[in-house]
C-alpha cells in the first residue's frame, strides 16, 4: 500500500461551490442546492462563515464547515460558531485528516473572531471525534418529540401490508376541529417577512437561559431568505397583541409525510400552549402523518408538547459545545437545563440522505 499523500486544507471559494455540492452528494448522500451553500456560508449576516475543504491533489476528499450564530445568555449578547457539515471519504478517513480540517476551521473562522463558544448537533462518530480531539463536551442527546397524527403509514412500514392511507385520515378531521376550537378568540395569519410581526415585547422574550437569537432581523435571514425549503410562517395574536409565531416545513420519507416544527416561539411562557394548538391544526391541514419537534426538557415548549400528546423518541444526534471565553461559564454551557433549541437551530431534516446511497 502506497503511503498516504499529505492533504491540503483551505477554505473553499464561492466559485468552487459546484465542486463542494458534488462532494456532499458523493460523501454524504445529500443533494444541497448551490443557492443554499451560498446563502449559509457567503451571505451570513452574523459573522465568519465558510467551508474548509481537504484536497488530495485537486480532488476534494473532505470538508468541514462552520458559521457564526448570535446567541443570548441571561439577556446578554454572545456570538457562537456552529459546526455544520463534516464529511471525509472513507478512503481518506484518519485522525490526521479530521485534525487538519478542524485546525483550518478554527484558524480561519473561529480564532480572533470574537467567538464565545462553539456548538454542534453531532452524530455519534462526530461527537466522539470532537470530544477526544477538539475539546468539545457533550451536553446530552437532542430532546426529540413526535406526535403521530395518522398511524397507517407507520403501520404499513412495520407490517408490510398495503393498508390505504385514508384509513387514518378520518380521525384527523376531528383532531383538526379540536385544535382550531382550542384557539378561541385568538387569530392566526400567515406572513412573509419578520418585520411584519415585530413587537415591543419581542426584546423581553426569554424561552430559556441560553438560546440562539430570535431577533426579527436574524430570523429574516434564517427563514425568509433561505432558498430551500419553503418555510411556512404563521403568527398568532390576541387582538393587536402578538402571542408568538410558528415556522414549519414538510417533507416525505419512505411513504411517511412529516411536519417539522422549526419554531414555536411564544413571547411569554403562557403563549406557548396556544401556539402548540396552532401548530397541530396547521400541520393537520397539511395532511402530515406525524409532527417532529425538538425542545429541551426544562423548557415551556417541551412541557406544552408533552401535554398535547407528543412523546419522546431517541435521537441520533447530541448537542456538543466548547467554551472559548469566560463570558459564558462552562457550567452553564454544558448544562442541559440552560438550553433552549428547536429543529430550526439545525439543518436536520432539510436534506434527507438519498435513498439507496452508501458511503464511499
Amino acid at each position: 500500500m502506497r503511503p498516504a499523500a499529505p492533504l491540503t486544507c483551505r477554505l473553499a471559494r464561492a466559485d468552487e461551490l459546484e465542486r463542494v455540492a458534488a462532494f456532499a452528494r458523493r460523501a454524504a448522500g445529500v443533494d444541497i442546492p448551490l443557492p443554499c451553500w451560498r446563502w449559509k456560508y457567503f451571505d451570513n449576516p452574523a459573522g465568519a462563515a465558510g467551508i474548509a475543504i481537504a484536497l488530495d491533489g485537486e480532488q476534494i476528499v473532505g470538508l468541514m464547515s462552520a458559521f457564526a450564530v448570535p446567541f443570548r445568555l441571561d439577556g446578554r449578547q454572545l456570538l457562537a460558531s456552529k459546526m455544520e457539515h463534516n464529511d471525509v471519504l472513507r478512503s481518506h478517513r484518519s485522525a490526521g485528516a479530521y485534525f487538519q480540517l478542524a485546525t483550518t476551521v478554527f484558524q480561519e473562522l473561529v480564532d480572533r473572531r470574537g467567538i464565545d463558544f462553539c456548538l454542534g448537533f453531532a452524530i455519534q462518530e462526530t461527537r466522539d471525534l470532537s470530544t477526544v480531539m477538539m475539546g468539545f463536551e457533550e451536553v446530552g442527546p437532542v430532546a426529540k418529540l413526535v406526535k403521530i397524527l395518522n398511524p397507517v403509514p407507520h403501520l404499513r412500514r412495520k407490517v408490510k401490508l398495503p393498508l390505504p392511507r385514508s384509513l387514518g385520515t378520518l380521525a384527523a378531521v376531528g383532531k383538526r376541529r379540536e385544535a382550531r376550537r382550542a384557539l378561541g378568540d385568538l387569530t392566526a395569519s400567515r406572513f412573509e417577512h419578520f418585520s411584519e410581526v415585530d413587537d415591543p415585547g419581542w426584546k423581553d422574550a426569554n424561552p430559556g437561559r441560553l438560546f440562539a437569537s430570535r431577533e426579527p432581523s436574524y430570523l429574516e435571514w434564517r427563514y425568509a431568505k433561505c432558498p430551500q425549503p419553503r418555510y411556512e410562517r404563521v403568527q398568532l395574536r390576541s387582538g393587536r397583541d402578538l402571542i408568538g409565531f410558528l415556522v414549519y416545513h414538510t417533507f416525505e420519507e419512505k411513504g411517511v409525510r412529516y411536519g417539522v416544527l422549526d419554531e414555536c416561539f411564544g413571547l411569554r411562557p403562557d403563549g406557548v400552549w396556544p401556539l402548540v394548538d396552532l401548530a397541530i391544526g396547521e400541520l393537520l391541514e397539511q395532511d402530515v402523518d406525524a409532527i417532529v419537534a425538538w425542545a429541551p426538557p426544562s423548557t415551556e415548549l417541551h412541557r406544552s408538547l408533552k401535554d398535547h400528546g407528543f412523546v419522546s423518541r431517541p435521537a441520533p444526534r447530541s448537542l456538543i459545545v466548547r467554551q472559548l471565553s469566560d463570558r459564558v461559564p462552562a457550567v452553564v454551557l454544558t448544562s442541559e437545563d440552560s438550553w433552549y433549541y428547536t429543529v430550526g437551530d439545525a439543518e436536520y431534516w432539510l436534506f434527507p440522505v438519498a435513498e439507496g446511497w452508501s458511503a464511499e
